[in-house]
Parts: C-alpha cells; structure tokens; sequence
C-alpha cells in the first residue's frame, strides 16, 4: 500500500438499493452519477422543501386527523345509544367533549404553525395566508364561534353539554328509525360572556337555545381546507426551482419500484468499504405540491 496515494474524491450517486433473490445481499444500483455542484443544489433544494413542505404536511395531517377521529367518536356514542331518549350521557359527552377539545387545539396549532413558518420575511406569503383567515372568520360564524370556543374549552367549561338520542319503528313497524342531537346549551354558553368578543357575542345570542354541533364542526373543516390551500399555493412558487431540481432527478429513477436516494461515497481505503450517506429522494414531498397544484 502506497501511503502517498492521495486520497480519492467523493461520488455523487442517485440509486436505489436492490434486493431481491439475485441479490440477497443488498447492492446500491446507480441511476445517474452526480458532479458536486449538482449534490449541493440537491441538498439545498431538499433542505427548503423539508423546512415549507413537511412541517405543513404534518401540522395539517394531524388536524385533519383529529376532525376524523372526533366524527368517528360521535359516530360510536350515536351506535351505542339506542335506548329511549337520554338528554344527558355524562360518560358519552366526556369522550366527546375530549375529542372536540383535540380538534379545537390542533385547529389552532395549525394556524399558529403556518403564520410563524411563513413568517414576516415573506409578507406576500403571509399577507395571503392572513387574507385567507379573515375570509373565513369574516364569513362564518362557525369559524369566528370556534376561533373563542378554544379558549372557553380551556379555561371554563366543557362546550358540548347537548346529546339526545331516541328510536322508534316507522309506520310499516319493521324499520328502527334511530334520531340522533348532539348541541350547544347556547344559555350555558353565554354565562360566561366575557369570554365572547364583540365579533362574536351578538351572533351567539342570535343562536337557537340548542346549537347543532356537527353542521359547524364540518362547516369550519372546509374553512380550514380553504385556508390550507390558499396558502400552500400562496409559497410553492418560492419552491419552484427546488421542487424542478427533485423532478429531474426523479426522471432517472422512472419505473422503478424501489424508492431512489442520493448517496455519498467517501474514505475509500484499499480493501476496505466506502464509507455511505444516504438521504431520500424527496418524492413524497413533490407529489404533495403537485396535489396542491392540481386542486
């Protein structure tokens, strides 16, 4: 071994790691060798799209998880219930309730997340996503009423006190008609009226005395959806030339089943394995915006 040998420079591969009964081992496959400047702008691009795109999708995933869950909750209560009207299931609407208050904080999460990421750097960005608040708060009182329930969840009592649920046979005596109500005790509500802005209280007070809750949960859910899209759509031309940069190299690894990776190969030693860095092509991430492009 010549100890003056200098050492060898880096490889830059993106491959995809076969294994399969032709290759029991594992072997790296190249698809296309990369110069440095080109892992570089890989690094970088992938860097940005982690940092707008992930955070995103995780902080909305889970709160669109958390409505699911709460529809499912109510769902559950609604089956168990079939004894003759209940106006009051305490048991029921503390696991209801617990739901509801998930939903209310992700909500908020989710909307405190996304300004502070978009931040005061990019104010077209952040005027959008702002514009696209207002709308909603503006023009819903679902999205305005939850905006404070949050708050009233936390501090002063559970919201949802309303739950009937009765059944009875139709006309023929054959068909179990089963009803179903869960609500807002909108009196119960209003004891607490400091809690209640003035954009708020006066539509409050106009409520019927039982408030449905699942026509406003479902109705501030499209809000959010609205909202979600407005803004990701509102940055992704900051992305541009990033998500261009991970569809060109996404091109190489065209039919192929295995998910494609850039690698790093270094410390070459006679006799001895490279050394690897391995970091994942960030297709999900890609295919995530073209869906919030296509929509």
């Amino acid at each position: 071994m010549n100890d003056n040998t200098p050492p060898q420079e880096p490889i830059y591969s993106l491959a995809v790691l076969v294994h399969d009964k032709d290759h029991p081992d594992a072997i790296i496959e190249n698809l296309h060798t990369m110069s440095a400047d080109e892992f570089e702008k890989f690094n970088k691009a992938s860097e940005r799209l982690t940092l707008w795109l992930t955070a995103d999708m995780e902080s909305f995933s889970i709160l669109e998880y958390s409505y699911h869950q709460f529809m499912l909750t109510v769902e559950e209560v609604r089956k168990q219930l079939v004894s003759p009207t209940l106006p009051l299931i305490n048991d029921k609407l503390v696991a209801i309730n617990a739901s509801f208050f998930s939903f209310l904080s992700l909500m908020r999460l989710y909307l405190d997340h996304t300004a502070k990421k978009i931040g005061s750097k990019n104010k077209a960005e952040l005027e959008t996503f702002n514009k696209a608040t207002n709308v909603e708060f503006d023009g819903y009182f679902s999205y305005r009423f939850f905006c404070q329930l949050r708050n009233y969840a936390q501090h002063l009592a559970m919201p949802i006190k309303g739950l009937n649920a009765s059944n009875s046979l139709d006309k023929t005596g054959t068909k179990v008609i089963i009803k179903f109500r869960l609500y807002f005790i909108r009196d119960e509500l209003l004891v607490h009226d400091n809690n209640w802005t003035h954009k708020v209280l006066p539509d409050l007070k106009a409520q019927p005395e039982h408030i449905d809750v699942l026509p406003l949960v479902k109705e501030v859910m499209n809000s959010l959806y609205r909202i979600h899209k407005t803004t990701v759509k509102s940055y992704l031309p900051l992305l541009k030339d990033d998500i261009d940069m991970i569809k060109g190299l996404m091109k190489y690894a065209d039919g192929r089943k295995q998910q494609p990776f850039v690698a790093r190969l270094s410390d070459f030693s006679s006799g001895q394995k490279a050394n690897v860095n391995m970091k994942e092509l960030p297709t999900n991430l890609v295919e995530y915006a073209n869906r919030i492009t296509a929509s």
